[in-house]
């Protein structure tokens, strides 16, 4: 095998298909076989929504015509009539980028003409690169992933401080208790479903991630007991001699958005940093479906 490193190179397997000891190494590719097994991937990858085919619509073929006749690409100076399939496909790779409002769209072509469209994608012939920044990302995404396993109990633990910093704001009840003094608020217990992870975004040194959790809360409320009060006319008001307790439980719907710093897969940090919690959260109790 040694040998056989030795020799690699256009020459060297030149050499080594006289060697009988190394023909194992270059047998005949079946054709066929390798076509079917092609056909095979690519209609598992369609049928698992890795691939998506753009649908063929009716177009408006004016602006299509109108760069045929002015020698626009991808039809070139000659006019070439061979770049119509090409016109058509670019046109709804447009419609389509439109239609879906997609961003950061990359097509990969090598024809000349083809590359010199104007277009809301990128075009480009290298897809070496593309595809290496890709890989890049899912390692990336992988480490942070792994960086948030190590952290999911801290993460929790964040998750109930931001319940815990409001719940006991007073304000948050008085539409539950009819708007009765309210003594003292409990919270009884805080719980944090499984997490969710989710990369939003990849830079150079960081990955972005949303982690969202459904969390709920249990609070005891401690207000005026209506059951035994009487009203002074004189004043005008109700007066309590007694108090009552009322529990509410509710469930919310949350998120945190964290940053992690990944530079390579040898360097990372394994902490994270908060970026945003519950952004779009409001707590309210306020219905009957609320009480416990």
């Amino acid at each position: 095998m040694d040998s056989y490193i030795k020799l690699k190179g256009a020459m060297g397997f030149k050499l080594l298909k006289n060697i009988p000891d190394y023909d194992h190494l270059f047998q005949n590719i079946d054709k066929e076989s390798v076509l079917d097994d092609f056909k095979k991937k690519l209609d598992d990858y369609i049928s698992r929504g890795l691939i998506e085919i753009i649908p063929y619509k009716p177009l408006n073929i004016a602006s299509i015509f109108n760069d045929y006749f002015n020698q626009n690409p991808p039809f070139g100076q000659k006019n070439k009539k061979s770049e119509f399939p090409d016109a058509f496909s670019s046109k709804l790779i447009e419609e389509f980028i439109v239609e879906n409002g997609l961003s950061d769209v990359s097509i990969f072509s090598l024809d000349n003409d083809f590359s010199q469209l104007e277009s809301r994608a990128t075009i480009t012939k290298d897809y070496i690169s593309f595809l290496n920044l890709e890989n890049s990302k899912l390692e990336k995404a992988e480490i942070a992933e792994s960086v948030y396993l190590l952290n999911q109990e801290s993460i929790v633990d964040q998750f109930k401080d931001w319940f815990e910093d409001r719940l006991y704001d007073y304000s948050l009840y008085y539409d539950a208790v009819n708007w009765k003094d309210i003594h003292d608020v409990v919270i009884e217990d805080i719980n944090v479903d499984a997490l969710e992870f989710s990369v939003v975004d990849i830079t150079d040194k960081e990955v972005f991630a949303e982690i969202t959790s459904n969390v709920s809360v249990k609070i005891d409320v401690t207000t005026d007991n209506e059951e035994f009060t009487y009203y002074d006319s004189d004043d005008k008001t109700y007066h309590y001699f007694d108090t009552d307790n009322v529990s509410f439980i509710k469930t919310f719907k949350c998120s945190m958005t964290i940053g992690i710093e990944v530079n390579t897969k040898d360097d990372y940090s394994e902490e994270y940093e908060i970026e945003s919690v519950n952004e779009d959260v409001e707590i309210y109790f306020d219905s009957i479906e609320d009480f416990y």
